[in-house]
């Protein structure tokens, strides 16, 4: 063979098939290092996903925790469960553990520590001072637990104990509920994502408590203290993932702890199977890998067909598209014109990988967008909520104190929005926040933030402000814009809205203060009838202290009957007899002066303590109308004024009859007094309920007449026996030709509909007369009498004449 032949004894055929060999190979190696990546990823997100769902179950158990507290905390207000009646009580809370199946018992501890009443109705005496659980709810002011295992059953429980207290703070007795862990565990284990994956929980000493699938077979079975290896998982950090045990028997470990409740020491864990995790992402890789090299085989097989230049520019064109995929760019794709054979399918192979990846890629990013979306913003009306409001007012308030400027918090509340609510539907109501989202966002500034608190609550932050006049201008154009009609499916609604105003940093330097502040500032707003604005000022901070004490002093007065009953006499024009009274309440406390009714009644309509006090003084007045009738006083009709939350109460009827029976009051004694208001706030529903309390004899009258608005339909079809007119119309009675024109236009109207009339507010003799020129039937007032006890009125009506 001459020399120059084998010099160069490569051929140009072996030259193009060891090019496309390397061409071959080396997509493959790029693909199988993403395949690595992707394999490395996919085990990295499955650890994540192991230690996000031991997060999410040990917030849940959090969460029943903290249900179980509310829930006690509701419990602890029924009345039941503190008198000494154990059957009721244990009845009672027979009652509540069928409606929660999540719990193995329920019961109440005396402060003594013995058992009070329980679920299970069983009337045992037990002493339970010595569990530790008693021993911490005795001294604490919120709700305790701890795990422990049943005594009889020895099944793992989280024992929740809440103290209950007296307004002093003394301990009435404690509540206490145990959660069932293992009916808990065998909720959980079924929607694990893996068959082979476990629950464990161990509480703070490292005892394991709860152990899932698999329980434990009695309490002599149980394990006493967890073994060396679970106690390096207790020892690390949790949400890490841990690798316990060698080969086939490696479990992989993720714990967690319960994010709020973290006294108690538990610790949850999740494993399964190391083999069962790398399992199916092994199998993808190798299935893949086995994929690729059958494709490069082709390739290499095909490659003596192609000619050099055709092989060099479709691998040209192949590394192009791997090296995108290799820089993270999925976007570009070779394109449709793929060469016949191997080269061709690894060409569109890689396409539908880089659109896939584009794909999942898209996918993550809408995903991460919706999500950060539902964390910051409103889903009903698109604007800030809370967590991205206390964030933006952060913000400000940061920058103001950079810049030396002012920032302001608005708290806004619609008027009547419940009214409107209830009466036009949830779905009209949720179109007119809209509505109002949309205009608030177009009454601030770019720079500002509008956000919903919840339902018709709105908070703005007014950012970047010079002094505190910046925040009229703003206010004024709310106001406007609010009070402008809207049209909703047909209905012209008109709203407006109260708002509180407090500025940083005169009313605080504190967001939380700020927001407290304009609450406080927008419930002014609304007492002064709403539609207005009301800066705060530290008087209100007072007021809002008075009005806590007015209604702990409220609390306390119902627990030590410091409410009485006064009595102003009702006097028949006519024969100037005594024909019924008024029962007026007073609250006299222990230490202490008389308080006037005007200081307390609006602070008992306002947190609802006017429905039991209302009761009671239905029950007083019952019993002392009862005391007249065995004196001999059998005529003497009593009158007892319904507040709106009390005539509104659904079991008003039944609490009417029970004061009647319990007391033996005649009924026809018995005279409630409601104002026209309060028909006209659902005045079907007003009726239905005055004809059933009419059909137990009692009767009705209208007070304040004249004062309020009233249908004359309406005033026709109710059972009333009496209007009372109003003194304002009274007052100036003999001066004032249009209050006299209105008292006889009341009489006649009365006199028409069959209706007793009786003037309120009479004091002087000429108001007396020009009455009884007019026809009115009965007058009150203290020209006969103040409003006197019980005995001054048995007095007045033994000395009257027969």
């Amino acid at each position: 063979m001459p020399h120059g032949q084998d010099g160069h004894g490569m051929s140009l055929r072996a030259r193009i098939l060891w090019l496309v060999l390397a061409a071959s190979f080396l997509p493959l190696l790029t693909v199988v290092w993403l395949l690595l990546e992707q394999r490395a990823a996919a085990l990295d997100q499955a650890h994540a996903q192991l230690v996000a769902r031991a997060d999410s179950i040990a917030k849940d158990l959090d969460d029943k925790v903290a249900g179980t507290a509310q829930l006690l905390f509701g419990l602890g207000r029924v009345p039941i469960l503190s008198s000494n009646d154990k059957a009721a009580c244990s009845e009672f809370l027979a009652t509540v553990l069928q409606e929660h199946p999540q719990y193995t018992g329920l019961l109440t501890i005396r402060p003594d520590g013995m058992l009070h009443c329980d679920s299970l109705r069983s009337g045992r005496k037990l002493d339970l001072n010595d569990r530790e659980y008693f021993k911490r709810a005795v001294i604490a002011r919120r709700h305790v637990v701890e795990p422990v295992f049943g005594r009889l059953t020895g099944k793992g429980v989280l024992q929740i104990a809440y103290p209950v207290r007296d307004d002093g703070g003394d301990l009435k007795f404690v509540l206490l509920a145990s959660l069932n862990l293992e009916a808990y565990g065998q909720s959980v284990t079924p929607s694990l994502p893996y068959p082979n994956m476990g629950l464990q929980i161990w509480d703070g000493k490292g005892n394991l408590i709860l152990r899932e699938p698999g329980g434990f077979n009695g309490p002599d079975a149980r394990p006493q203290s967890t073994p060396d290896q679970d106690k390096l998982l207790l020892s690390g950090k949790a949400g890490t993932v841990n690798t316990v045990g060698m080969g086939q028997d490696a479990r992989i470990w993720a714990t967690a702890t319960l994010p709020r409740t973290r006294d108690t020491g538990l610790r949850l864990g999740l494993s399964l199977p190391e083999v069962e995790l790398y399992a199916q992402v092994d199998n993808h890789f190798r299935r893949t890998l086995l994929g690729m090299l059958a494709i490069s085989a082709a390739l290499f097989l095909a490659a003596a067909a192609l000619a050099e230049f055709a092989v060099r520019r479709q691998t040209a064109r192949l590394m192009t598209a791997i090296s995108h995929l290799d820089q993270g760019s999925f976007d570009t794709e070779i394109g449709p014109d793929y060469p016949r054979g191997e080269l061709g399918k690894v060409m569109s192979a890689l396409d539908r990988l880089a659109r896939s990846l584009q794909t999942q890629h898209a996918e993550l990013s809408r995903t991460h967008a919706a999500l950060e979306r539902q964390a910051n913003y409103d889903s009903l009306t698109g604007l800030a909520n809370r967590n991205l409001m206390h964030d933006r007012l952060d913000q400000a308030l940061i920058y103001a104190h950079r810049a030396h400027r002012m920032a302001a918090v608005l708290m806004l509340d619609l008027d009547r929005f419940k009214t409107i609510n209830d009466s036009l539907g949830h779905s009209k109501g949720d179109m007119l926040l809209k509505e109002t989202a949309r205009r608030l966002a177009e009454c601030v500034r770019p720079g500002d933030t509008v956000a919903r608190m919840g339902g018709d609550e709105f908070v703005i932050v007014l950012s970047d402000m010079a002094s505190v006049d910046d925040v009229q201008p703003i206010t004024r154009k709310i106001l406007h814009a609010m009070s402008q009609p809207v049209t909703v499916e047909g209905h012209i609604i008109n709203s407006s809205v109260s708002i509180g105003v407090s500025v940083y940093p005169l009313d605080s330097e504190a967001g939380e203060t700020l927001l407290r502040n304009a609450d406080m500032a927008m419930y002014q707003a609304k007492d002064m009838g709403g539609n207005t604005v009301e800066l705060f000022t530290s008087s209100m901070t007072h007021s809002a202290r008075a009005r806590l004490q007015t209604e702990a002093g409220l609390r306390n007065a119902l627990a030590h009957s410091e409410f009485l009953l006064h009595y102003q006499p009702i006097v028949e024009l006519k024969s100037g007899r005594v024909t019924s009274v008024e029962a007026l309440l007073r609250w006299q406390p222990s230490q202490g002066n008389l308080v006037p009714p005007a200081q307390f009644i609006p602070v008992a309509e306002e947190t609802g303590l006017i429905v039991p006090i209302g009761e009671w003084v239905l029950q007083e007045a019952c019993r002392q109308a009862r005391r007249w009738q065995d004196q001999g006083y059998d005529t003497l009709q009593i009158a007892v004024n319904l507040s709106i939350r009390q005539f509104a109460d659904p079991s008003l009827v039944a609490t009417v009859r029970d004061a009647l029976q319990s007391s033996g009051c005649n009924p026809a004694s018995l005279q409630l007094e409601i104002t026209e208001s309060m028909v006209m706030q659902d005045a079907q529903g007003a009726l239905n309920t005055m004809h059933q309390l009419t059909e137990l004899g009692v009767q009705f009258s209208i007070d304040d007449f004249g004062t309020g608005y009233s249908s004359l339909s309406y005033l026709k079809r109710l059972p009333v026996h009496k209007l009372k007119i109003d003194r304002s119309f009274i007052g100036e009675i003999e001066t004032d030709e249009n209050d006299r024109a209105i008292v006889d236009a009341i009489q006649t109207l009365a006199r028409k509909l069959t209706l007793r009339t009786v003037a309120e507010g009479v004091e002087t003799d000429a108001q007396l007369d020009i009455l009884r020129e007019l026809g009115c039937d009965a007058y009150q007032g203290y020209l006969f009498s103040r409003p006197v006890a019980a005995t001054d009125i048995a007095r007045l009506l033994s000395n009257m004449p027969a």
